[in-house]
């Protein structure tokens, strides 16, 4: 019985109870009875069905097996007797009282509970509810009982997940816990007052107790399809973006001082010019105010002739306008004002331009329809700007504004908002750029506030956990699965209880060239079509999201036009909070109104000047020297940067180049520790970090590293480079900090082919491949190790040592990246995490805080699982091996040096094979070397079948069998490597007489009868479909079947070993199996053979592989390192 299915149980049992107690006591009343009786019709035959349908909620096929469940089991036994003695007397009354209803027969009832037999149910009852309340309390509150311990868990995923299940079922835990405890303490079973919200009665016990079951099982169901749908890096990009800082962008939801200090100016100018005409003609001002064709006149009068930067052009707006927007605080004409403007410091600003005072009236109107937007509109709302003008930081700003959902929540109305936002990122991973990860992030973010959607979005895999015909986690999904998932949310065009807002940045960071983008365009528009969605999306001006998008200005914002007041207020901010402000406070305030009209919007220039400036201040420039600077700054950034970089010392150059270098390289998803900048001098021993030894550093060696690396970055790469704080700093400060780009436009900057070609002309002798791999040696060595990083699951050690690849294989970093790009691992390297790793098995643990022992092992072992779920790389509780690993990840130079060292090492250990290892990892080359060194397919190793206990063992050759057919029938993406492996084992010399049994899905989803689905649902494995079914594929026809690219050297192989017809190896291999598995018929008439033009794409599932001597099915496991 598993812990849920034991909460329904109690639920029944405390049902039997609370119905029982009222038919003694004459209380029960039939409100509708599951016969469709009434209160004023219902005679004692409908209490005695409703009793008999009440009891039969007492049985349970499934046997308990905690101490828990067998207590639950002898009490339902004790009630399910308590039933027949009841029965027993109501059926007494139903023949002395035939045509009596209940309402008079319950009156009778409740005068018998005098006599013996009733009294002494009456005490059973009492009793059998007290013990149901201990027992319910004990399993929802005890941190020993499994129910607790599975719910908890179910809980905590959803939690991590923030799903709108999780919260509810948070909620009623607490108040079931609360119910419990209640009762327990008191023998007053009376309903509270109906204005109490906490539930204190056993019928509401009862009721709790079954949403209960019900919302475990759905979150547990959720959580599993929320899991498929995650990505590692799916917050990345947001979390890398900078918060807005000193106010800026407040202007967009609140109005700014400025726009005040500018509407008075403009009012003062005014009233100067007026004429008496003008005093004497009388306006409207709401009609004034609102009238937003005038608005946007004005506005297009301000846009920048020079439309262009960095290859960006923005397409002239056509004027169209969307509905009128009153203009709020609008000053009174001829209203007279003596004010001082001042800036954010204490330094008297002079008052503002003509350009700023329009600028402050545009803003105005763009936060009044903006706001109007989030409230009431519809459709895309476009925020356009220049490189390096603040969009991601105002689409984060906005993200997370409470506002923003306040005015959407208003936009939902009755129905409920669900909100997700996704951040394209061209310097991370490819998830992070393509349309499925935007599909991903918007299904999770959308599914777990709207948990109901689920089973009509994923109805097919809703209702395969629902069957619970696998108990294994699902893969991730494929795209195509995704995008049709998304198409059918998309599609819909109306939610009856939600309203959708996405929140996507970064258009023009989405991969693929300029078509690309002009279909990912039009795709929003099409699915804003539905009045339940609505988007807002950020670009650079490129023409496809210009052209494709409204360009009213009521539903576009040019950030780089209204920014000069953030501008200023940024660069007045980092002024004045600069070491030496003091040397400039008098003159700064002019610095920063030419930045602010230079910058051209941009705010990734003016930071870039003030640092400038700042560094000048520092060396004690002189007013005219520092506007001389400033006025010699370049105004495009790619200039800029170029004259940043040229400023550098000669004598640093080589260390700039050298941080810049590796930072080009390193991944943006996952960027390098910070302490790795930190041995950069130490590269210049060609025996670092080789000979020194594996010892954590200390609190003390970080903190002064970190201390020291942060003004070397700075001067370095004259603060292109910072030191970002990593979230990983709370559990150990080792890993306390990254180095990253300040902005991507840097990174694509030094990324060019041709800045590439300099660095590497400038550090001829600086190998950026072995760099990598020496730092990362070094970060092993010198990390501080913890008992929890050697017991498996992933942690802060695994960091360093693994970095995801696709959905489920692992990789050491940069033997990933250099496999990728075609290079090779050294041995001396290899061979050096080898010697790290036998360390961490003898040293004690390093970490400060730690007090465990070591006991020697690391237990970062992967086993391969083939199930119902496909093929999946898990983690197991076993000893790691460094060598299986190795040939797992293709390192065939390492794996060959080992073995010539040690020949005895390709024969494997029963548990695992360096050749099933390579096979694993679909690398043909390491297989080769290993088949050459005498490594045999036939070899045996230890496998887990679930489908059959008895089987202990199977042959290499099997095992890549199977993975092989599973790789072809569902078409993975790696089915070439493995088919490049099979040409390997093919030829060695392998039995090829081997054959894949499969079966269509449709007949199988026609046979699995209803009684099959409950029976599974049970914990049993998936049912065998009948053997007549079954059809059987040649490995040659598979081989015809998929075409991978070498199939005219696999079928010529095959062919050559062909020595009989297909049906008579049929019968041989039927008749050869090993004494383990489970007896077959030879009869070949049983399996079907379909015709290759039968077996289409994804038709057919696959039920196992056989060969002469063995039949391996589908859910077993083994060790790959």
């Amino acid at each position: 019985m598993d812990p849920i299915t034991a909460v329904g149980f109690a639920a029944s049992i405390l049902q039997f109870i609370d119905f029982s107690w009222g038919v003694i006591t004459g209380t029960y009343e039939i409100y509708k009875s599951t016969t469709g009786s009434t209160h004023e019709n219902a005679h004692i035959s409908t209490v005695v069905d409703d009793l008999e349908r009440a009891t039969d909620g007492l049985i349970s096929d499934v046997e308990g097996k905690t101490k828990n469940e067998k207590e639950l089991c002898k009490l339902a036994d004790k009630c399910h007797d308590l039933s027949q003695d009841l029965l027993k007397i109501l059926k007494q009354l139903q023949v002395s009282e035939k045509n009596s209803k209940w309402q008079s027969l319950k009156v009778k009832v409740a005068s018998m509970r005098k006599e013996k037999e009733i009294a002494s149910i009456e005490g059973r009852l009492d009793r059998y509810r007290s013990q149901i309340l201990v027992r319910l309390n004990f399993m929802l509150s005890e941190q020993q009982s499994s129910v607790k311990v599975q719910l908890d868990k179910i809980q905590k995923e959803g939690v991590q997940m923030s799903t709108e299940t999780a919260t509810q079922l948070t909620c009623l835990r607490q108040e079931l816990n609360l119910a419990v405890k209640v009762l327990l303490e008191t023998k007053d079973n009376a309903r509270p007052n109906e204005d109490e919200e906490n539930i204190h009665s056993s019928m509401d016990i009862c009721s709790a107790l079954s949403r209960l079951q019900s919302m475990s099982r759905s979150l547990s169901r959720e959580n599993r399809i929320l899991r498929r749908l995650y990505f590692d890096n799916i917050n990345a990009r947001e979390d890398t973006i900078a918060d807005a800082e000193s106010g800026t962008f407040k202007w967009i939801l609140e109005e700014d001082e400025n726009e005040s200090i500018h509407s008075i100016a403009e009012n003062d100018d005014e009233s100067i010019h007026s004429t008496e005409e003008d005093e004497e003609e009388v306006v409207d001002p709401s009609e004034s105010s609102g009238n937003a064709e005038e608005v946007l006149a004005r506005e297009e009068s301000l846009v920048d002739e020079d439309e262009f930067q960095d290859g960006e052009n923005e397409s002239p707006t056509d004027l169209k306008s969307g509905p009128p927007v009153q203009v709020e605080n609008e000053p009174t004409q001829g209203e007279e004002h003596n004010i001082e403007i001042r800036d954010s410091g204490n330094t008297p600003k002079s008052p503002p331009d003509a350009q700023e005072v329009e600028q402050g009236r545009i803003r105005a109107h763009t936060r009044d329809s903006f706001v109007a937007w989030l409230r009431s509109g519809n459709q895309i709302y476009h925020i356009s700007g220049k490189a390096g003008s603040g969009k991601s930081t105002l689409m984060k700003f906005l993200c997370q504004h409470s506002r923003v959902r306040k005015e959407l929540e208003s936009w939902a109305g009755e129905k409920r908002l669900v909100f997700a936002q996704f951040f394209f990122w061209n310097s991370g991973e490819k998830l992070q750029t393509s349309l499925e990860g935007l599909y991903r992030s918007l299904l999770f973010e959308t599914l777990k506030q709207y948990p109901d959607l689920i089973p009509e979005i994923f109805p097919e895999e809703w209702d395969a956990l629902d069957s619970a015909t696998s108990r294994f986690e699902s893969p991730s999904f494929r795209i195509t699965e995704i995008k049709a998932a998304f198409n059918k949310l998309i599609s819909k065009r109306t939610f009856p209880k939600h309203r959708l807002c996405f929140f996507i940045d970064g258009l023009d960071e989405y991969e693929g060239d300029s078509l690309e983008h002009w279909k990912l365009a039009d795709s929003l528009r099409n699915w804003t079509s539905s009045t339940d969605i609505k988007i807002c999306v950020s670009s650079r001006p490129h023409t496809e999201f210009m052209h494709t998008f409204s360009d009213s200005l009521n539903f576009r914002l040019r950030l780089h036009e209204l920014t000069r007041a953030d501008i200023s207020r940024f660069a007045s901010a980092m002024f004045e909070k600069d070491i030496n402000f003091d040397r400039v406070k008098d003159v700064y305030t002019n610095l920063v109104r030419d930045i602010v009209g230079a910058a051209n919007g941009v705010f990734l220039w003016a930071r870039l000047v003030v640092r400038s400036l700042l560094e000048g201040v520092g060396h004690h420039d002189s007013q005219s020297a520092l506007q001389e600077k400033l006025n010699s700054i370049p105004k495009d950034l790619d200039e800029l940067f170029a004259k940043l970089l040229g400023s550098i010392n000669p004598s640093d150059r080589k260390r700039s180049d050298q941080m810049l270098f590796i930072a080009t390289g390193d991944p943006p998803e996952n960027p390098m520790n910070a302490l790795a900048y930190s041995w950069l001098e130490d590269l210049n021993d060609p025996n670092f970090p080789f000979s020194s030894p594996t010892q954590g550093y200390s609190n003390e060696e970080i903190k002064k590293r970190h201390d020291d690396l942060r003004p070397q970055l700075d001067s370095l790469s004259k603060g292109l480079l910072e030191m970002v704080p990593d979230d990983r700093a709370s559990e150990d400060i080792f890993f306390g900090y990254t180095v990253q780009f300040f902005h991507r436009t840097v990174r694509d900057y030094l990324r060019d082919d041709s800045r590439q070609r300099r660095f590497q002309g400038r550090l001829p002798d600086f190998n950026l491949d072995e760099v990598y791999l020496r730092l990362s040696l070094a970060e092993l060595k010198f990390v501080r190790t913890k008992q929890s990083y050697f017991t498996g699951g992933y942690n802060l050690l695994q960091n360093i040592f693994y970095s995801r690849n696709y959905y489920w294989k692992w990789s050491l970093k940069w033997h990933l990246f250099l496999s990728r790009e075609g290079h090779k691992v050294p041995f001396n390297f290899a061979e050096a995490v080898s010697e790290v790793l036998n360390s961490y098995r003898q040293l004690p643990f390093s970490h400060p805080e730690e007090i465990g022992e070591n006991s020697g092992s690391i237990y970062w072992g992967r086993i391969l699982s083939c199930d119902s779920a496909g093929l999946r790389i898990t983690n197991t509780r076993k000893d790691f091996s460094y060598l299986h690993w190795a040939a797992w990840h293709s390192h065939h130079e390492y794996v060959s040096l080992k073995i010539s060292e040690e020949p005895n090492l390709v024969k494997g250990n029963g548990e695992m094979t360096l050749l099933l290892s390579a096979s694993i990892g679909r690398d043909s080359e390491t297989v080769r070397v290993l088949l050459q060194a005498g490594a045999d397919p036939q070899d045996q190793v230890s496998i887990v079948d679930k489908s059959n206990p008895e089987a202990k063992t199977t042959t290499v050759w099997m095992i890549f069998l199977f993975y092989f057919a599973t790789t072809a029938q569902k078409n993975l993406s790696h089915f070439e490597q493995c088919s490049s492996v099979l040409e390997e084992y093919l030829k060695f010399g392998v039995d090829t007489d081997s054959f894949v049994l499969g079966y269509t899905r449709d007949v199988r989803e026609s046979v699995i009868s209803q009684n099959e689905r409950e029976i599974t649902s049970r914990g049993k494995e998936e049912s065998e479909p009948p053997k007549q079914e079954l059809f059987s594929i040649s490995l040659e026809e598979l081989v015809s079947l998929r075409q991978p690219k070498n199939v005219d050297a696999l079928q010529t192989l095959l062919r050559d070993k062909a020595k009989q017809p297909f049906w008579s190896k049929t019968s041989s291999v039927i008749s050869k199996f090993l004494p383990w598995i489970e007896p077959s018929n030879p009869i070949t008439s049983e399996y079907k053979a379909f015709e290759l033009k039968e077996l289409k794409h994804r038709q057919f599932d696959l039920h196992s592989v056989c060969s002469k001597t063995c039949h391996l099915k589908k859910g077993f496991s083994v060790r790959v390192c």
